[in-house]
């Protein structure tokens, strides 16, 4: 059986593929929310819920898994970190779907500042003056309204209710929480970082499947700096960049047994 750790849209497509050809699959999420997006969308059985690398050895074992796929986020470093590391233990390939990034070339004629982690962006935004569209994810929230404050956050979200708990813990109002899936077009996101007043953007490097373009194109549009955080570095390991190549050395991978 593969295991896909499938944290992504990329994700659960890749379970639903694998599953339509043939393959036995367990896709795992780690939230209740990604758990009900896995049922809708992927084919196989699903999981839900966080495993540390001693769940995961566990998980491996009782299920059989030959193979694990990692499709988290690109910003799912400790989901990363425990996948590849179980695998190391137990001698079974570990293989990464790492989606596109985006290079200077795509930016056009938008203010990007690039910076290495949450607190690179920190320091960035916080010579900047007014409000901050923060479009990270609910993961480094904490981070930012500590040291930015929370009255000058707009967040953007998954409506997972263990996030938005955390938004209201953090003091930030509902009239600045936007819950909601994306990715989203470069004309929704220049409306709502109009109606929010953004002074600045701030969005991990999610790549084109994270919508990262179009939130580019739209602080463009707008005239206001958007704050990029780079990717973190990816375990040793095979790397593929989109579905049909990770498909093929499956495949290959399986008839070589």
């Amino acid at each position: 059986m593969i295991l896909v750790l499938a944290g992504t849209k990329d994700g659960r497509l890749l379970a639903k593929e694998l599953a339509e050809a043939g393959y036995s699959v367990l896709a795992s999420a780690v939230s209740l929310y990604g758990g009900a997006m896995l049922k809708e969308e992927a084919l196989g059985q699903v999981r839900y819920g966080p495993l540390d690398e001693e769940g995961l050895v566990s998980l491996m074992g009782e299920q059989n898994i030959t193979m694990v796929i990692d499709a988290t986020h690109p910003f799912a470093t400790q989901a990363r970190q425990n996948g590849w590391q179980a695998c190391n233990r137990l001698q079974i390939p570990w293989l990464r779907l790492e989606r596109q990034s985006l290079s200077a070339g795509d930016w056009g004629d938008a203010t990007v500042l690039n910076v290495d982690d949450a607190g690179g962006a920190i320091q960035a935004a916080t010579s900047i003056s007014g409000n901050i569209f923060l479009a990270t994810g609910s993961s480094s929230v904490a981070a930012f309204a500590d040291a930015l404050g929370p009255e000058r956050l707009v967040v953007r979200l998954l409506p997972d209710p263990a996030a938005l708990q955390q938004c209201a813990f953090l003091g930030i109002g509902p009239g600045r929480i936007v819950a909601v899936q994306g990715p989203f077009s470069m004309e929704l996101n220049r409306e709502m970082f109009r109606h929010f007043d953004a002074a600045v953007i701030i969005s991990k490097e999610s790549g084109k499947t994270g919508g990262l373009p179009e939130k580019i194109a739209a602080a463009a549009q707008l005239q206001i700096p958007i704050i990029v955080i780079g990717r973190p570095a990816l375990p040793e390991g095979l790397v593929f960049p989109n579905n049909a190549a990770l498909l093929e050395h499956v495949r290959c991978y399986y008839n070589r047994e």
